[in-house]
């Protein structure tokens, strides 16, 4: 004769360990998914600094009197350039006078609550008075 113990698994033992193993693929599912939102995060960061860098290398290449400049990039990066004058130096009756600027440049991305930025500061001394 077979004792009830022998015979198997109950339903009710099949059931907690069904949904103990959906708990548990749930949990790895959303640390799959966070971390791909944090890689594509991660990467519109590494571009948004990059271009941040081309523009503040483009500061010196202003117009003349240009001291905000912005635009946009094809992909939704917006970008600002803001030059403040901080401080003019004579160099003598016949040079032009050299002027320290100020530099920032802002690039921003997203709306409403997704909405991220990243800042570059510099500063720039151009002759000329910029």
């Amino acid at each position: 004769m077979v004792s009830l113990g022998a015979r198997g698994f109950a339903l009710l033992e099949v059931l907690v360990a069904t949904a103990i193993a959906g708990i548990a693929l749930a949990v790895l599912f959303q640390g799959a998914v966070a971390g791909l939102a944090a890689t594509r995060t991660a990467g519109r960061v590494e571009q948004a600094l990059a271009l941040a860098r081309s523009r503040l290398a483009m500061a010196d290449t202003l117009p003349p009197g240009a001291r905000t400049v912005s635009g946009q990039t094809s992909d939704g990066l917006r970008w600002q350039i803001r030059m403040t004058p901080s401080a003019t130096m004579q160099r003598g009756s016949t040079a032009a006078p050299l002027t320290l600027y100020a530099v920032t440049v802002v690039v921003a991305w997203g709306d409403g609550a997704a909405a991220r930025r990243v800042r570059l500061d510099g500063r720039r001394l151009l002759a000329g008075g910029g």
